[in-house]
Formats: C-alpha cells, sequence, structure tokens
C-alpha cells in the first residue's frame, strides 16, 4: 500500500464478507492505519462492521479473536465511520475518529468487512498510513 490507498472497491453491490491482506509498512511509511468504511448504498436494512484482523501470513486466517479490533458502532445507515489503529495517539489529536485502537499496527492484517445479515450492500475502504 502506497500513503493512500482504497482497499475494498465494492462498486456492484455484495452480500458477502469482503478482505483484503495488507502488512506493516517499510520505514517511513508510517507506524499505524487510518481506515475509512464508505457505505454508498444499500437494499432493504445495512448491517456492515469494519474490521483490523491480525492474520497469519501462511494461512490467510485470522490469528484468534482477541486479534481482532472493530469499530464501535455497526453501520446501518448511507454514511462513513473510521478506525484509527497505532501506539502513540492522543484523544485530542484525532477527535473526529469514530474508533481508536491504541495498539501498535500488527506485522501481518487485513481489513475486513464483515456483513451483518444477507442484503446488498455497496462501499468502499480506503487507508491511509499515519
Amino acid at each position: 500500500m502506497d500513503r493512500h490507498e482504497r482497499l475494498i472497491n465494492a462498486v456492484n453491490a455484495t452480500a458477502t464478507q469482503t478482505s483484503r491482506g495488507l502488512w506493516t509498512p517499510a520505514p517511513g511509511r508510517g507506524i499505524g492505519v487510518c481506515m475509512v468504511l464508505n457505505l454508498t448504498a444499500f437494499t432493504t436494512a445495512a448491517s456492515l462492521t469494519l474490521r483490523l484482523e491480525a492474520i497469519n501470513p501462511l494461512s490467510g486466517n485470522p490469528l484468534e479473536d482477541a486479534s481482532i479490533w472493530a469499530t464501535s458502532a455497526v453501520v446501518i445507515a448511507v454514511s462513513a465511520t473510521s478506525m484509527l489503529v497505532g501506539p502513540f495517539w492522543t484523544d485530542a489529536i484525532f477527535t473526529v475518529l469514530d474508533t481508536k485502537i491504541y495498539i501498535p499496527l500488527p506485522a501481518f492484517w487485513r481489513a475486513n468487512v464483515l456483513h451483518g445479515n444477507a442484503n446488498a450492500h455497496t462501499y468502499t475502504v480506503d487507508a491511509f498510513w499515519v
């Protein structure tokens, strides 16, 4: 991932969980990540959760439930929600973000959008190093 990248681009409505694997950046790229889930359309009822999962690089599977971090609220309407993961923030600096998680970014991780129902959703996930 460069400084900023669209990680997930569900431009056609999808009813299935979507993820994309990444890893901690090379020196000079930042030590944390900010991700933004932008729900632009849905049918019937929306139910999306943005998650950052530490993964096993060999299997691609999450390490365990304790290594999964999610946004504090489920997205149920056309809107955006954000998540910041990194070891050094203060609440005063990033007051506009929805979820802040004060941990070092795992070496291998993925962005994952969890669907809470079988309805179709159209959304994107953008991320940038901080």
